[in-house]
């Protein structure tokens, strides 16, 4: 049985108060420009983002208690034996012997190709007819915590906002030779929802 290892400073906790009340607004921006960046760079790598934790004071009387769950908890996980044989999607349920209806492959553990949404973005042209011509570069990203439009819409207006886009121009970016940025996020393989953005200022 592997030996428990306590881990320590590998977060930081702000508490939202504290931001709202103790910093000023310029402040409070430049922290709010600099998670986002960090929030960008995990997508970028594939990797968690906007988690929820549990955050319990050490000076509180119930610490311990809650130090020892989790202990409990790490100490199970890291023991666990992986079965590949036995494993199936924490989504829709499919495993190794039993696909989605169409295919699906592994994309984690316990997570299938068709329960990851993911994030496409690519620059493009508008050409003569109002299509998009793609611009070399197009992005793949994986986003697993997009659950539904509302959501999907809000990551991506805050991912265009990072890269400064402006964004007021959504729904009026198809006019003919703008260069444009299209998000479209897929879930369980069919767009869930798609917008433009026009890249550069339109002729008067």
């Amino acid at each position: 049985m592997n030996e428990f290892k306590v881990k320590t400073n590998t977060h930081i906790v702000l508490k939202r108060e504290d931001v709202l009340t103790l910093i000023t607004a310029d402040e409070a921006l430049q922290l709010a420009n600099i998670m986002q960046k960090i929030e960008d760079e995990r997508f970028k790598l594939g990797k968690k983002i906007r988690q929820a934790y549990y955050v319990v004071n050490h000076d509180e009387p119930y610490s311990q208690e809650v130090f020892e769950v989790i202990k409990e908890g790490e100490i199970h996980k890291e023991n666990a034996v992986f079965d590949e044989e036995l494993r199936f999607c924490k989504v829709c349920g499919c495993s190794q012997d039993r696909s989605c209806p169409g295919g699906c492959y592994w994309v984690t553990d316990d997570l299938c190709s068709n329960c990851v949404y993911s994030i496409f973005t690519c620059e493009a042209i508008v050409d003569e007819l109002g299509n998009l011509d793609t611009v070399p570069g197009t992005e793949d990203y994986l986003a697993d915590e997009i659950t539904d439009e509302m959501i999907a819409r809000g990551y991506i207006y805050g991912h265009a906002a990072a890269l400064d886009i402006d964004t007021s121009t959504d729904g009026d970016a198809h006019n003919q030779g703008d260069k444009v940025r299209v998000y479209q996020i897929y879930q369980h393989g069919e767009v869930l929802t798609e917008i433009t953005f026009s890249l550069e200022p339109k002729n008067e």
